[in-house]
């Protein structure tokens, strides 16, 4: 699940370096960015995006009768935490890359303000994202190609604004109830999303199963982070599903 204003595409190599190593990848644009249907950035509430989530899983399994782990970005670590928390899916493990539980970014308190106000009279109400492309990460050819992409989106409206908030909330307030083998991977300079609040969640995870990689220097997109012509974070991704299914099949 892809981050905010972003799109599946941006993830093909790490599918390609889970392919590597033996694993099918599917990766789904959900409502309202890169090639999915809706208004951009609009949802009514935030289940819809736990019921796309839903529609990707029905289509795996139409492929492979294999439990799948849930991987997330940014937003997209949002909803893949709020689906394992509230539907309760069989998932063999959850991946959240700098979720998205809490903003780090500035957003003046005239325009909080105007999105709670227009949710409930203006949902599609549009207003500029307040996120730079700088902040994004330090690969230049990466941010070089989220500033020329098509597909990307770079405003909100109002009921996504409420919506993602309310979700950050619910989620914080019910993580005890994941029970899934989670990695959190997370950017020591992170300027998009609170990574204290990132820590407060996995400290209170109560599955019997989790790591916490941090990643120092490193901006939001850890993904697209490289050294050395090399991306650690997608290598560690790797590796902790390799060493999840090796425990649980030494279980099983």
């Amino acid at each position: 699940m892809h981050g905010f204003g972003e799109h599946s595409g941006r993830y093909e190599h790490v599918f390609a370096a889970l392919n590597a190593r033996g694993y099918s990848c599917l990766g789904i644009d959900y409502r309202g960015f890169g090639n999915a249907k809706g208004r951009r950035a609009f949802i009514s509430s935030f289940d819809d995006y736990l019921d796309d989530v839903a529609w990707g899983l029905s289509v795996l399994r139409g492929h492979t009768d294999q439990t799948p782990f849930l991987l997330g970005h940014s937003q997209g670590g949002l909803i893949a935490a709020m689906f394992a928390m509230a539907r309760a899916p069989q998932l063999r493990g959850l991946i959240l890359s700098s979720p998205a539980l809490r903003f780090a970014v500035h957003v003046p308190l005239w325009k909080r303000a105007l999105g709670h106000l227009m949710s409930s009279f203006w949902p599609t109400f549009t207003l500029p994202a307040e996120i730079n492309a700088r902040d994004l990460t330090r690969n230049e050819a990466a941010r070089r190609q989220l500033r020329d992409d098509p597909l990307a989106v770079r405003v909100a409206t109002a009921r996504w604004w409420t919506e993602s908030v309310r979700a950050q909330r619910r989620l914080l307030e019910g993580l005890r109830s994941i029970q899934t083998p989670t990695l959190l991977q997370v950017a020591g300079e992170d300027r998009v999303v609170d990574a204290r609040v990132t820590r407060y969640f996995f400290e209170r995870l109560e599955t019997k199963s989790k790591r916490w990689i941090e990643y120092p220097f490193v901006f939001h997109e850890v993904y697209q982070e490289t050294v050395d012509g090399q991306a650690p974070a997608v290598e560690d991704l790797g590796d902790w599903i390799d060493d999840v299914l090796r425990e649980q099949l030494t279980q099983d």
